[in-house]
């Protein structure tokens, strides 16, 4: 029986038939034995099912590696992935203390009624109720340290390590705070609070602290005073909404924990509403963040691929007419995408949140190279030999743009350095799909060959070359306006524009600080000192200037370490005037004359007293209560040296020239003011410099592959005119709509200039086939067009992403898609080209 061959095959060569059996070939079939209608009509149904079959298998393998691996390696999204590995030591030190710290376990809370009383009073009532409640059900959970909405927590395991340190702990004891006279003021205070609610919680505490000097300690350490206050509860700035924090268990970038966390909040909600009707809740703060980015990321990439998906198969169904083409196309995307991952979590052994953002740049440019593949398959042509052709072309593009994006790989900048590692090896293995794996799978496959229609663009091709001349003075007076323009207007200074966080969420989390208090600072307090002890007495020398600022009204305080916890020196002077047991009995006997206690009530105060004067002071070391713990370690650091670094953070700040002016002439080593937006800004430039330095490195680079690849000086001129052009124009125009550019600008433009290449390559490859066959000229301009606008529609939904970095991604790539096409168009076009339009 005679095998058939799918149409447009070369016919395949048969061994002469023995004895007796009957002679064919694979295109056509002697009289005397007929093929079957049966087969002839099987072998389109096998083929395009094979056609679906192979590519669908080979990407459900990639899926489940991809799957696997991004299940297996941390990914972070929080600001700190943009902060380099070189960063000034102040920099460092301080994320250090603030990553370490308790603010990345924090989360920002707010309760709003949706229909809440028109009565004022009732209002706040409400507000109260909403808050208590809602502690009651976060502490429930058992996944919270700490839970505060700016009432004092009266329970036992919250107060003891105060009770346990309070003479050790600021804030100072007045000089007479044991006298007979302040003791018998103390008893009569302690009266009043019996009568209060608190009354179980003073019993249990007033035989070891009549003087309650317990809640002084706490209200300092806790910090409870700064947010508005109503009913005895938070509430924002405008008294419409209480106001949480609470501080999970859980370690900050555990993403499963967080999660768990966020899920504990969102069932508090519900318990708070199954009592007090509905309410609006809102939350923030870094572990909210980080979990929110990385559901936003998954959020945003599913609806990029709803959109973009449909548009590129369409594109494709028009120029192929073939569904199969669609999903072969789809494999060295894929596979660019998990050797680009793999290679990170290789290098890296993590996976920075644009990193992975970045794969969906990989599919703008990896999906030319199977288009180029279909667009130049002829039908008498077998796909491996259509890949053999086009290769040259192919693997200059892929390899040019690969070693354009190698010296990023050096970078200091994490970000930057896991990028070029993803682009390469992405880029690299991408093209090698196309070459190697893709003609396999679309060897079933018959695609039409390119319309005559095509041909109509060589005249305009031509005409466009004329335009040199002219497009080279645009893109120098294009870059001589943008060296003339103040850096401001060209760059992006602030370090947030990098953030991956949606502005939404900024704007969530910047109402909620300023409800609470937690505005982030721009100057702060750096004091070095050799030790901690060393340090804690130079805060303590500095605190009559700062005293004498918030005096004048300069700033309204400064959180240093030394005002929760005093100098060795300071806590022996201060146990030395605590009385002895003996004195302390009869200064208690004289102040008891006259109140109601029992003999003996107070026994334990005289031996708390005793053991506090024989301990000795406390060093921060011995501190090991969470609460205490999480405030020294943001407040001090060691540094790199063995030294010690603690930092002082100010609360309403409103003259900077006085603060200036008095640390300048302060008499106490090692303290400076440090200007965060000034050292962001250095980081930034920092970031951007470097960067250029590698993108000019890698263009060098390229332009030497380029020059190998090409051999010929004219050749290499046309083409890497055609990406100059490309990168400066869109650059400038970028600029020219009010967008200063940052990192995720620059590598956009990196990626305009692999476009540009491509479609460079291609363009002169296909001026120099058609002089010779109308076909292949027509193939070649087909090739590029239909790249051309696939990149321009995926990256044009790109600009519209949520996430901030994908959509200064999706803007630059798309404009600098459809510049690079006629920047192509001008540099590779013909003078004089002589086509037959049929």
């Amino acid at each position: 029986m005679p095998v058939p061959t799918p149409t447009g095959w070369p016919p395949i060569a048969r061994p002469p038939p023995t004895t007796g059996s009957t002679s064919t070939t694979s295109g056509a079939t002697s009289a005397a034995t007929p093929p079957r209608p049966t087969a002839k009509r099987a072998s389109p149904v096998r083929a395009r099912l094979t056609a679906l079959l192979r590519p669908l298998l080979v990407l459900a393998l990639l899926g489940a590696l991809g799957a696997g691996l991004l299940s297996q390696v941390p990914i972070r999204a929080d600001l700190s992935i943009l902060l380099p590995e070189r960063q000034s030591e102040d920099l460092a030190l301080l994320q250090r203390a603030l990553q370490e710290g308790p603010a990345n376990r924090t989360v920002m809370i707010a309760l709003r009624p949706v229909d809440p009383p028109a009565d004022a009073k009732a209002r706040t009532d409400q507000l109260a109720e909403l808050s208590r409640t809602m502690k009651r059900a976060l502490q429930d959970s058992g996944l919270f340290a700490r839970v505060a909405n700016g009432s004092l927590s009266l329970d036992d395991a919250a107060l003891q390590p105060f009770l346990e340190h309070r003479y050790r702990l600021n804030p100072a004891l007045a000089a007479d705070a044991f006298s007979p006279s302040s003791l018998n003021q103390a008893f009569d205070r302690l009266l009043v609070e019996l009568r209060g609610l608190g009354s179980p919680l003073i019993e249990r505490i007033m035989p070891r602290d009549p003087t309650l000097r317990i809640f002084e300690v706490a209200q300092l350490w806790r910090g409870d005073a700064g947010p508005r206050k109503a009913n005895g509860v938070w509430v924002g700035r405008d008294g419409t909404r209480a106001v949480l924090l609470a501080r999970s268990k859980r370690a900050a970038f555990d993403a499963g924990g967080q999660g768990e966390v966020l899920d504990a909040i969102d069932a508090a909600v519900r318990t708070v509403e199954q009592t007090h009707g509905a309410i609006t809740a809102v939350r923030s703060g870094p572990s909210v963040i980080a979990v929110e980015s990385r559901n936003t990321a998954e959020s945003e990439s599913r609806r990029l691929l709803i959109w973009s998906l449909p548009i590129v198969a369409l594109i494709l169904l028009i120029a192929f007419r073939r569904p199969s083409v669609l999903v072969a196309s789809a494999v060295p995307i894929a596979a660019g995408f998990v050797a680009g991952a793999g290679a990170v979590a290789a290098v890296f052994g993590e996976i920075l949140a644009p990193t992975l953002g970045f794969g969906a740049i990989l599919i703008g440019v990896g999906v030319d190279y199977p288009l180029h593949l279909f667009a130049h398959r002829r039908p008498e042509e077998p796909p491996t030999h259509t890949a053999r052709r086009i290769w040259p072309a192919l693997a200059l593009g892929a390899a040019t743009t690969a070693i354009g994006f190698l010296p990023l790989v050096l970078s200091s900048f994490p970000g930057v350095a896991q990028l070029g590692v993803f682009t390469l090896a992405g880029l690299l293995v991408a093209a090698g799909g196309a070459r190697w794996i893709l003609p396999w799978l679309m060897q079933p496959v018959h695609l039409p060959p390119a319309e005559a229609v095509w041909d109509r663009l060589a005249p305009l091709h031509a005409a466009l070359g004329r335009l040199r001349l002219p497009t080279l003075l645009l893109t120098a007076v294009a870059a001589g306006w943008l060296a003339l323009l103040p850096g401001s207007q060209v760059w992006q200074q602030d370090l947030r524009g990098l953030s991956p966080i949606s502005e939404t969420r900024k704007q969530v989390d910047q109402s909620l600080r300023a409800d609470l208090a937690a505005t982030n600072p721009r100057y702060l307090l750096a004091i070095d000192a050799p030790d901690m002890e060393t340090l804690l007495q130079r805060q303590e020398a500095l605190q009559p200037t700062l005293d004498k600022l918030i005096a004048d009204g300069a700033v309204a305080q400064v959180d240093l370490l030394a005002r929760y916890l005093p100098s060795a020196a300071r806590q022996r002077a201060r146990l030395a005037s605590l009385p002895d047991a003996a004195t302390l009995r009869q200064r208690l006997d004289r102040a008891l004359a006259d109140q109601p206690f029992s003999p003996g009530t107070f026994a334990p105060f005289v031996t708390d007293v005793a053991a506090a004067k024989a301990a000795g002071p406390l060093t921060p070391s011995e501190i090991a209560a969470p609460l205490l713990r999480s405030r020294l370690d943001t407040l001090a650091v060691e540094t790199t040296h063995g030294q010690v670094r603690g930092f002082g953070f100010f609360e309403g700040l409103r003259d900077e020239a006085r603060l200036r002016h008095a640390l300048a002439h302060v008499d106490v080593p090692g303290v400076r003011l440090l200007d965060l937006k000034a050292e962001t800004e250095a980081l930034m430039q920092g970031y951007r410099d470097e960067t250029l330095r590698w993108i000019a490195v890698g263009a060098l680079l390229g332009l030497g592959a380029l020059a190998i690849g090409l051999r010929g000086a004219r050749a290499v001129g046309q083409v890497g005119a055609s990406v100059l052009v490309s990168v400066t124009l869109s650059a400038a125009l970028l600029v020219a709509l009010g967008t200063p550019l940052t990192l995720f600008h620059l590598l956009g433009l990196m990626v305009v200039a692999g476009l540009g290449l491509d479609y460079a390559i291609f363009l002169r490859q296909a001026v120099r086939d058609g002089a010779n066959s109308p076909e292949a000229g027509r193939d070649g301009r087909r090739s590029v067009a239909i790249c051309a606008l696939t990149s321009l529609s995926v990256f044009a939904i790109l600009s519209t992403a949520e996430i901030p970095m994908l959509g200064q991604l999706g803007v630059t790539v798309a404009l600098g898609a459809g510049v690079s096409l006629l920047s192509a168009l001008v540099f590779t076009g013909a003078l004089r080209t002589h086509v037959t339009v049929s």
